[in-house]
C-alpha cells in the first residue's frame, strides 16, 4: 500500500470510528434528557428529532454566558436566566460539550481527508465531475480500491459486494450478501492453515457505496449516475417481471454504483498506465464510460 493510499484510508477510518462514537454520544445525551423517550432510534442512526434543539439550547446557553459573563465563572448561572427545557445542570451541559468536541474532531479530520483527495491524480481525472461525490465518499474509494489489484471493473463490483452469485436455497442469481460465504485458508494461534468460511467483501465498503453514495447520486442537481438510477428503473419498470417499488429502488441503485465503479476503474486503470479491458457495457453495448476520452 503506498504512502498516500495508506494515509487517507486511516483518515477514513478515524473519521467513521469519531462519528460512529458521536452519533452514540448523541443518542445517549437525547435518552438522558428526555427521559421516557418513547421513540426508537436505529442503532448506528442519529436522533434528528430532538438532538437539533438540544443543540440550539446549547448554543443560546453558551452566547449567553459569553456576552453576559464573558465566559467567566460557572456555567450554570447562564443556565437557569435562559429557562431550559433540556439542559437544566452543569452535567447537562458538560454532556453536550462532549458531543460538540467530537463534531469539531471529525470535521476536522474531514478537512484533512478533503486536502489528500483533492491532492491525488483521481480527483482532477474523475472525482471533481461525478455530482454527489464528495471528498469524503471520493476518499473511501481511494483509502480501500486498488486499480493494481483489480484487471477488470468486475473486481471492483465484487470487492464492493455488488457482484450476483447463485443462491441454493432459493435456486436462482442474486446479489451477494451475508449469506454468500466462501472457504478461505487462514493461520490459526498455532501457526497451521486451517478453512474458515467468509465473506466475499468488505460490508463496510459496500455500505457507503450503497447506502450512502446511491443516495447522493439522487439528491444531486443533474446527477450523471441519477439519471443512470432513472434509466434503469425505467427498463425495470417495463419488464414483465413483478417487482415491488423498493425492490426495483434497490435494484437501480445497485446498478448506477455499479457504473461508477466501472467508470472509476476505466479512468483509474487509465491514469496509472495499467492495462484497460473493455468492460461488458462497453464491448458488446456501446455504452462509453462516463469522464472517459
Amino acid at each position: 500500500m503506498d504512502i498516500q493510499k495508506n494515509r487517507i484510508r486511516n483518515i477514513v477510518g478515524g473519521i467513521y470510528d469519531i462519528q460512529k462514537l458521536r452519533i452514540a454520544t448523541g443518542n445517549r445525551i437525547v435518552a438522558s434528557l428526555r427521559p421516557g423517550l418513547v421513540e426508537e432510534v436505529k442503532e448506528g442512526e442519529e436522533d434528528t428529532k430532538y438532538l437539533p434543539a438540544i443543540l440550539s439550547e446549547y448554543r443560546r446557553i453558551t452566547d449567553y454566558f459569553v456576552s453576559e459573563f464573558e465566559g467567566r465563572g460557572s456555567i450554570e448561572k447562564a443556565i437557569t436566566p435562559n429557562n431550559p427545557e433540556y439542559i437544566k445542570s452543569r452535567l447537562d451541559y458538560d454532556l453536550v460539550t462532549s458531543y460538540k468536541r467530537l463534531l469539531e474532531t471529525e470535521e476536522g479530520l474531514t478537512k484533512v481527508a478533503e486536502r489528500e483527495v483533492k491532492a491525488h491524480p483521481m480527483w482532477d481525472a474523475f472525482f471533481a465531475g461525478v455530482k454527489g461525490c464528495g471528498p469524503l465518499m471520493s476518499a473511501v474509494c481511494l483509502a480501500y480500491f486498488d486499480p493494481y489489484k483489480a484487471r477488470h471493473a468486475s473486481s471492483f463490483w465484487r470487492y464492493a459486494g455488488l457482484d450476483v452469485q447463485r443462491d441454493p436455497d432459493k435456486d436462482k442469481m442474486r446479489g451477494v450478501g451475508k449469506w454468500y460465504t466462501e472457504e478461505r485458508p487462514y493461520i490459526d494461534k498455532d501457526g497451521k492453515e486451517q478453512m474458515k468460511k467468509s465473506l466475499t467483501y468488505n460490508p463496510f465498503l459496500k455500505t457507503k457505496l450503497v447506502g450512502v453514495l446511491g443516495s447522493a447520486f439522487l439528491r444531486a442537481k443533474d446527477s450523471y449516475y441519477g439519471k443512470v438510477y432513472y434509466d434503469y428503473k425505467n427498463r425495470l419498470d417495463n419488464r414483465d417481471e413483478d417487482f415491488s417499488p423498493i425492490v426495483k429502488h434497490r435494484m437501480a441503485t445497485r446498478y448506477a454504483v455499479k457504473m461508477f465503479l466501472r467508470d472509476m476503474w476505466v479512468v483509474w486503470r487509465e491514469l496509472e498506465g495499467l492495462e484497460v479491458t473493455e468492460p461488458y457495457e462497453v464491448a458488446k453495448l456501446g455504452h462509453k464510460p462516463h469522464h472517459s476520452s
